[in-house]
């Protein structure tokens, strides 16, 4: 028998401070950088005009409007969600996301995270399908899961998501270096971890079925950015 859940009235209600939170984090994180970018090459030009404080309203009106996009976003993919779970398969579908299917045969491991959320893996085939705690009557399904031994874990991250402010305030440290660094091998240093990081970062985005088409369409902008590193290492190292 087959049976549909979906996200419950007012789940996103349960986890929107906690995604704002994430959003301004980064949103910060952004904002310091180009303050500080823009700062350092205004002291560095010819003349008595200070254009930074023409230039920031701009940005910080960027980096808000970005957010507020962002969060809007995010809600209507989160509603969106619903999984399908028969005798057979359970089937996950979000808007602009892959489906992702995993049949019951193919189940390794069921955790629940600490702040209720299911993790369904099917290790070997490297799928998951995360079933957020603001799913409508959770308890159900749980239920229907029951022949699987549901594990009881803390909350899950990866090594990458527990870095990823760190790797963040990095990523900015490195671009300032490449583009006002004279150093040669700092330039070299920066220009290498840039490009790596970011074909990585574009690789995991476009493999992964957790992330909307949207934001994997315009991840792609990502190997301009890979370009002009590459090209800006080479002139800075090698140039005259």
């Amino acid at each position: 028998m087959q049976q549909k859940f979906k996200i419950k009235e007012n789940g996103f209600a349960e986890i929107r401070k906690q995604l704002i939170l994430r959003l301004v984090s980064f949103g910060l994180i952004v904002l310091c950088g180009l303050i500080v970018y823009i700062y350092i090459l205004s002291t560095n030009q010819s003349g008595d005009i200070n254009t930074l404080p023409f230039i920031l309203p701009i940005i910080i009106g960027a980096v808000i409007f970005g957010l507020l996009m962002g969060l809007r976003r995010q809600k209507s993919i989160f509603n969106s969600y619903e999984l399908t779970i028969d005798d057979q398969k359970i089937v996950r579908k979000q808007n602009i996301t892959s489906d992702i299917t995993i049949y019951l045969n193919e189940i390794e491991e069921i955790k629940k995270i600490a702040n209720g959320a299911l993790i369904i893996n099917a290790g070997r085939l490297n799928k998951t399908i995360i079933v957020p705690a603001q799913l409508e009557n959770i308890e159900t399904l749980e239920s229907k899961l029951s022949d699987f031994n549901i594990t009881t874990a803390g909350r899950e991250k990866s090594v990458l998501q527990s870095l990823k402010w760190p790797l963040s305030v990095l990523t900015i440290v490195l671009m300032l270096v490449l583009y006002l660094s004279t150093n040669k091998i700092l330039i070299s240093i920066s220009g290498i971890l840039l490009t790596a990081g970011l074909i990585y970062s574009q690789f995991a985005i476009q493999k992964s079925k957790h992330i909307d088409n949207r934001t994997k369409r315009g991840a792609w902008i990502s190997l301009i950015v890979i370009i002009i590193i590459v090209w800006i290492t080479y002139i800075k190292v090698f140039g005259t």
